[in-house]
């Protein structure tokens, strides 16, 4: 201490060593200080008299991962009750102006509960203790749970310090910027601790606060130097030099060098290959294995492919954390026509230093686990990883923070709607109060009434809630972790008529009989664990029963209401409702022909729809659609009504009336015809869709499908069209044309693995009919699920996920991987359409049934919390990408031997318990509240950046897109606007921005140029640049800087920059994507629709 200090002043202080925590805690004058060796000195005050409950010892290692991330640690309260006021954390690598948030949970068994208090959100200044004020009582001897959270930009940063042993911490992936009632089940736990702890005043005790008094710092026995933060710092794990030989054959090879790390921790950023006598038009990849006993054992990390340039150094991004000491093997892959293309330069290495084996080469499939090994070299390729070493500080560009998210207009939502199940006693939906409309019908009765009344004794199999996801001749196997919902409770049963009642799976209590009324009553009794309900109606005498309900429990008996609460909380984000397995369009008896012509005839009329009289909706024509009109009107929904295959002009008519009579004038109704008229493997209407195809080819009539002459394939899809065409033109004639693409927007869905079949039939519709596609359809449609790249454990499976996600999305802007979303909106934006879905979601069907991981595993991943951001990820990059309705499939679903394919399993444990709530239906929820001007195309996985909530956002609609019929900025074909740049045209596609009614096929010369305004979120550095086929013409101009392909500009937020691309494509097509760098961000995304401004 400071020789000069009065001794009056030592006698008020009372130093308290703490041995086990390593840190100095001083009282003088009712302050309280934190002296930290080896590092910051920054004080924590306290009144005097107050005491702390955590873990004040700032000197631990430095965390990671902290970003987007409650870290929790528990703490118990000793033999005193108190007054929690204020919270601290410290808070290391600090990234200036992002932001911290604190709160605190209860304990549960262990485990973080229930949120107890959130102190408000604050802003990241230097490395050192932070904090926030709260109001908690705290209770003598018991647990609490004090968490952490930022939104920090990187992993590395913001990051808290971590004491080893002696604790005892728990964390989950959670997006920043709310808290969870219910902390969820931890992704981890450990025995660590974080630096971070309550102040509180003891119950009794009476705060005093002294006159502030300042503490010296005390003189260290070495002298010690504040140093800035050091610079980032790159190394390289590999052989980074041009090798002395030309390799030979590494096509279809993956081709694997060892390394093995110094004594240091790092990150993985991105892997180089030296490529020689490169193949034009062709790509590579990389990935790392691991080692098993001297070979690559496992894959740890995989890259995109990669587009393959000239001779040289090529490098793709990669991310994994690197261990001290470990070994790693760095591979690489191609796809070039010959073994003497794309090959790896080499040099003189160490035994047995690379090896490798034969492989197809797939977009980004990499062999799980090495397997065999084909070859064996002394010599090592030129190849070799990037890292940043563990503990360093990412220095980012300068720039601007701006602390609260400055909106320029309104905010924006996502338009997101969702499949309802099928209307059967298994459905999850609850959607009626009354039971008895999703029954399985009344068996083996006599007869039944003209209104569908059973006559004598029947059964009713009302409820099968079991999840039956292995089945057997007896029954079900197992359930492998699925849940059963609760169906508990008492039922209210009535009738008209008399009959005896029992039941299976539960108990018929009260059954009394009404002589005056004619009414049977009776309680329908559910226990605690059943799982299905099954009524015998016995001794009815030959007699008709009639006007049956079945009310769920918590309605009266005698309620007139028809949706239940929880199913009317659970469409509430949801704006359209898809009604394809409502209206079971694909399993009714209507798809299959014989029984169709024996039974009705060759069409389906108005009148042989269900009627809403019908006692129960389940059965083969599927449910009424005055229900849903009556639901869309009480919910304030849009529809979407899948048209059956066969339905007649009378049936359209009749549809067409009844909506205008019946649905509100502010609803809005899409039209699809059937549902997915080219899966010929699994549906039944798309052979009789081809039969209608081909008898009207034969009968002649205009306009041709075969012309010109094509496959089944093509015809299907131009019939679908030409049926699409007819029930637009119907509903114009009975809405009129300012209802049409409005209120009235019919659909043409297709297969989104198959653009060029779309693509084939809408050129046939622009060549043979009076008016463009964009006068008969609103949209075209496709169903971009995602699945998993990879099988294994849950970690693995969630991680394959998100890579799935860059490819199909298009987030990964490095290279473009399957396009699948911008080859629709490339389709949509020349004809004027929207780019919709009519189906997507979670697929694992593909991993069981592949057997790349066990039932238990592909269920539990749908159980798993981290499947809230992954959902909701998805989510941001369809729209951010160029997607625009979204209709999610389902909203809800049991488990079965294929998984789960529902957003939830369950939505009265959802309705009653919100915190319980499934994780998809979670982020599905999260995703419709935010504005979508927030969501980002980028690039999805650690840390979920496909949404940047901060920053000047937008009122943008996109640049100004001139096309022109020629290579040379010529003649005009046409002028629009396009929301994003994310454009890729090829021959299967058209080749061609723009409808040609002359020919089919591409066009072969065009040139583009967009123009407009750039609006920058943040002030600081920005890197543009225009992703493009290696032999197109692209040029960018930001801000009157000519940058090329791309380049950095300097900006300033909220100002708007003038921006320019010109763009020509190769003989074969090409493909336009404008991206930016955000100041700081290091990951390049799509520039967004609202934060570009057209001419």
């Amino acid at each position: 201490m400071n020789k000069d200090i009065d001794r009056n002043l030592i006698l008020k202080v009372i130093l308290i060593i703490l041995v086990g925590l390593g840190a100095f805690w001083l009282f003088a004058g009712g302050l309280f200080f934190n002296f930290d060796r080896g590092g910051d000195l920054a004080s924590v005050s306290i009144p005097s008299g107050d005491k702390i409950l955590g873990n004040n010892d700032a000197n631990g290692e430095v965390g990671y991962g902290n970003r987007n991330a409650m870290v929790a640690a528990r703490f118990t309260m000793p033999a005193e009750s108190g007054q929690a006021n204020k919270i601290w954390v410290y808070i290391d690598n600090a990234e200036a102006g992002s932001q911290y948030a604190l709160a605190v949970y209860s304990d549960d068994n262990n485990q973080p509960g229930t949120l107890l208090t959130q102190a408000g959100n604050g802003t990241i200044g230097a490395t050192g203790w932070h904090s926030a004020d709260l109001n908690l009582p705290l209770t003598a001897g018991t647990a609490y749970w004090l968490v952490y959270n930022t939104n920090a930009s990187l992993p590395g940063n913001s990051v808290q310090r971590i004491t080893q042993g002696g604790g005892y911490s728990a964390w989950q992936f959670y997006q920043f910027g709310s808290w969870p009632e219910q902390f969820g089940t931890a992704n981890g736990f450990s025995e660590n601790s974080p630096a971070i702890l309550l102040i509180y005043t003891p119950e009794g005790t009476t705060t005093v606060i002294d006159e502030p008094i300042t503490i010296p710092e005390p003189e260290p026995e070495d002298e010690v130097i504040d140093e800035p933060p050091p610079s980032t710092v790159v190394k390289i794990l590999g052989f980074d030099q041009v090798g002395t030989k030309t390799g030979y054959g590494s096509r279809n090879a993956v081709v694997a060098a060892r390394f093995t790390m110094p004594a240091e921790s790092g990150q993985a950023e991105s892997v180089s290959v030296y490529i020689d006598n490169p193949e034009t038009n062709t790509s590579f990849g990389v990935g790392i294995y691991s080692d098993s006993k001297g070979s690559p054992g496992t894959i740890l990390a995989k890259s995109y492919v990669q587009p393959i340039t000239n001779a040289g150094w090529h490098t793709a991004p990669i991310d994994l954390s690197l261990q001290p000491g470990t070994t790693y093997w760095l591979a690489y892959n191609t796809d070039a026509s010959s073994p003497s293309n794309n090959v790896v330069r080499y040099s003189a290495g160490s035994k047995d230093q690379t090896k490798w084996r034969y492989y197809w080469f797939g977009l980004g499939h990499w062999p799980n686990k090495f397997g065999k090994i084909d070859g064996v070299s002394s010599e090592v390729p030129s190849i070799y990883l990037s890292y940043r070493t563990a503990g360093t500080v990412v220095v980012p560009l300068e720039e601007k923070i701006i602390d609260e998210p400055v909106s320029v207009g309104s905010p924006r939502h996502a338009v997101l709607g969702v499949n309802l199940e099928g209307n059967d006693d298994w459905q999850r939906a609850n959607m009626f109060v009354d039971v008895v409309k999703q029954t399985r019908g009344f068996w083996y009765a006599q007869s039944f009434t003209a209104e569908g009344w059973p006559v004598g004794d029947f059964e009713m199999h009302a409820i099968s809630s079991a999840n039956c996801v292995v089945a057997t001749t007896g029954g079900c196997e197992s359930t492998a972790g699925s849940r059963n919902p609760d169906i508990s409770g008492a039922y209210s049963l009535s009738f008209r008529g008399q009959a005896k009642v029992v039941a299976s799976g539960a108990a018929v209590n009260d059954l009394a009989y009404n002589s005056s009324t004619g009414i049977t009553t009776a309680k329908v009794v559910i226990p605690a664990g059943g799982t299905d309900l099954i009524l015998y109606f016995k001794e009815t005498g030959g007699r008709a029963i009639t006007d049956i309900k079945l009310i769920r429990p918590g309605y009266a008996a005698n309620t007139t209401q028809t949706f239940t609460d929880e199913f009317l909380s659970a469409i509430e984000p949801f704006q359209i409702l898809r009604l394809m397995d409502y209206l079971n369009t694909n399993w009714s008896l209507f798809a299959n022909t014989s029984e169709r012509l024996a039974k009705f005839g060759p069409t389906m009329e108005w009148s042989e729809r269900t009627p809403k009289t019908k006692p129960t909706q389940e059965g083969p024509a599927g449910a009424s659609i005055e229900y849903m009109v009556e639901l869309a009107n009480t919910a304030n929904k849009d529809l979407w009504l899948n048209i059956p295959h066969i339905a007649s002009e009378d049936y359209l008519r009749g549809l067409a009336n009844y909506l205008k009579n019946n649905l509100e004038p502010e609803r809005k109704v899409y039209l699809e015809f059937s549902n997915e008229v080219w899966n010929f493997a699994v549906f039944a209407q798309p052979k009789m869709v081809l039969d209608q195809a081909l008898a009207y080819i034969a009968s002649g009539q205009l306009p041709l499908l075969n012309n010109p002459e094509s496959n089944d394939y093509y015809y299907t899809r131009r019939f679908t069209l030409k049926r699409a065409v007819d029930t637009s033109l119907i509903f114009r004639e009975i809405f009129g044309n300012s209802a049409m693409m409005t209120r009235i927007r019919p659909v043409f869905a297709d297969q989104v693995g198959n653009p060029e079949q779309m693509s084939n039939a809408l050129m046939w519709l622009n060549r043979f009919y009076a008016n463009p596609p964009s006068y008969y359809l609103y949209g075209l449609a496709g169903a971009p699920y995602y699945v998993s790249s990879s099988g294994g454990t849950i970690d693995q499976i969630i991680a394959g996920i998100s890579e799935r996600i860059n490819a199909r999305m298009g987030g990964e802007i490095s290279h473009p991987g399957e396009l699948r979303l911008a080859y629709y909106y490339t389709l949509a934006q020349a004809y004027g359409l929207e780019n919709l879905s009519y189906e997507g979601g979670l697929d694992l069907q593909y991993i069981k049934d592949q057997k790349l991981a066990d039932l238990a595993t592909v269920i539990a991943v749908s159980y798993d919390q981290r499947m809230e951001e992954v959902t909701a990820g998805y989510l941001r990059q369809w729209y951010a990408c160029g997607g625009d309705g979204f209709m999610y499939f389902n909203l809800t679903s049991v488990f079965n031997e294929h998984g789960q394919w529902g957003l939830t399993d369950d939505i009265l444990r959802d309705y009653q318990s919100p915190s319980a709530m499934n994780p998809k239906m979670k982020g599905a929820r999260k995703v419709v509240a935010e504005d979508a001007r927030t969501f980002e195309c980028a690039r999805f996985g650690t840390g979920f950046y496909a949404q940047t909530a901060d920053g000047v956002l937008g009122d943008g609609t996109g640049l100004t897109g001139t096309y022109y019929q020629d290579a040379e900025f010529g003649t005009v074909a046409v002028t629009r606007v396009d929301p994003v740049i994310n454009f890729v045209w090829a021959n299967f596609l058209t080749g061609n921005p723009y409808p040609d009614k002359s020919a089919y096929g591409a066009v072969k010369y065009f040139s583009a140029r967009w123009r407009g305004q750039v609006l920058p979120k943040f002030s600081g550095t920005y890197t543009f640049g225009i992703d493009a086929e290696t032999d197109d013409t692209a040029n960018l101009t930001v801000g009157g800087q000519a940058l090329g392909r791309g380049g950095q500009v300097v900006m300033e937020a909220g100002t708007k920059y003038d921006i320019e691309i010109t763009y020509k494509p190769n003989a074969t097509g090409g493909r336009a994507r404008l991206w930016w760098e955000l100041p700081g961000k290091q990951v390049k995304a799509m520039i967004p629709e609202s934060q570009l401004y057209p001419l």
